[in-house]
């Protein structure tokens, strides 16, 4: 995994991004001080003949293409990838509307615009990135860590990072140490020190993250994928397994979910051992129905990775009694109220855009009560 420093008009970049073991990059727009490993485009202003020329000029590895925004750029953006492609070795392409990533040719780099306080960003149903090669766009450490192992679960790689932060830190004063953001208050170091210092700890931090991800997310062996019509028997048999917790499962509920592409199973070997059921509602939120994973495979992570490729915001209930609701915390969801069910209490668990939750209408969709992990 590269991980890429790309900081227009810093003298210090490319010293600092070499002793850290990045690569260096900068924006079109910005006088580069050293090889270019990423040309970022300006991707609001620009001129593609200057662009390209820029791209012979300093041979970069990779290069992105402007934001894909609406479909009807397709067509020029199609003739600006072939324009790229013999000159780079990846071509990057920032999706940006739902739908986008399937008019993105397989051998170009999906570059996901990673959300931040001060920037919505644009993350794709992580479903449709199976398989592909993925840069992430911007982001602090944490929620790209966060993203390399969700999209591990998925089956996608993510190839390279962007490790933009700590240039912006640096200014504030902080260093990136043992996994945190340290302010330095004596103001004794300068910027390039602080820099230099979090840039070491961070690729530190990112590359010990994708080793680890293999532990927690098997997915060499585990696929998960949507759901076909054949796989309901096998949904059925392990929701079987959870009859206080899931209730009766209806097949043509399976069905529906299906056609709407809601319906996510986990394969090891081809065979199902677990799945996730959930409704992507008009409100944004993705609405958790059932989540349960074959009892011989529990604590394999094989949920995690299953809740993974749920698109956030995501929400659901379970009873306060069932054990999953220690999962649904490990896994970074947040409980946001108890309330009465038609037989147990419910507690209502939200991940993801904390600022858009309704506390009139914290639960949505009513659950099946929270699953079986």
């Amino acid at each position: 995994m590269d991980i890429i420093y790309v900081r227009g008009g810093d003298k210090s970049a490319p010293d600092i991004a070499r002793k850290a073991g990045m690569h260096y990059g900068t924006r079109h727009d910005y006088k580069p001080y050293a090889g270019v490993y990423m040309l970022d485009i300006n991707w609001k202003k620009y001129e593609w003949r200057q662009y390209m020329s820029l791209i012979r000029q300093y041979q970069p590895v990779m290069a992105l293409a402007p934001d894909y925004e609406h479909s009807w750029q397709y067509t020029a953006l199609r003739r600006q990838i072939d324009d790229l492609r013999p000159l780079v070795k990846y071509v990057q392409v920032c999706p940006k509307f739902h739908g986008a990533v399937q008019h993105i040719p397989l051998d170009c780099v999906v570059a996901v615009s990673v959300p931040a306080p001060t920037y919505a960003g644009f993350v794709p149903d992580l479903r449709l990135l199976t398989g592909r090669k993925i840069h992430l766009l911007g982001g602090n450490p944490f929620t790209q860590r966060d993203y390399i192992m969700k999209l591990n679960g998925v089956n996608a790689e993510v190839v390279s990072v962007d490790g933009n932060t700590i240039g912006m830190k640096a200014g504030k004063g902080q260093c990136f140490s043992e996994g945190v953001w340290k302010q330095q208050r004596d103001r004794r170091s300068t910027d390039d020190e602080l820099c230099e210092t979090s840039a070491i700890n961070y690729a530190r931090f990112l590359q010990s993250v994708k080793h680890e991800r293999w532990q927690m997310f098997p997915a060499l062996r585990i696929l998960v994928n949507a759901a076909t019509v054949e796989d309901i028997d096998a949904i059925q048999r392990i929701a079987r397994q959870y009859p206080k917790e899931l209730g009766y499962v209806r097949i043509p509920a399976l069905k529906e979910s299906i056609g709407r592409g809601n319906l996510i199973v986990a394969r090891d070997c081809g065979q199902i051992v677990g799945f996730v059921n959930y409704r992507a509602c008009r409100d944004g939120w993705s609405t958790v129905y059932e989540i349960a994973v074959d009892k011989a495979r529990r604590g394999e992570q094989i949920g995690a990775g299953l809740l993974a490729a749920v698109p956030e915001p995501i929400r659901l209930k379970c009873t306060t009694e069932n054990p999953a609701n220690a999962f649904y915390e490990g896994q970074g969801f947040t409980c946001v109220a108890t309330e009465p069910g038609k037989k147990r209490a419910l507690n209502v668990w939200h991940k993801g855009a904390m600022r858009l939750i309704d506390r009139r209408n914290s639960g949505g969709l009513i659950l099946r009560r929270g699953g079986g992990i």
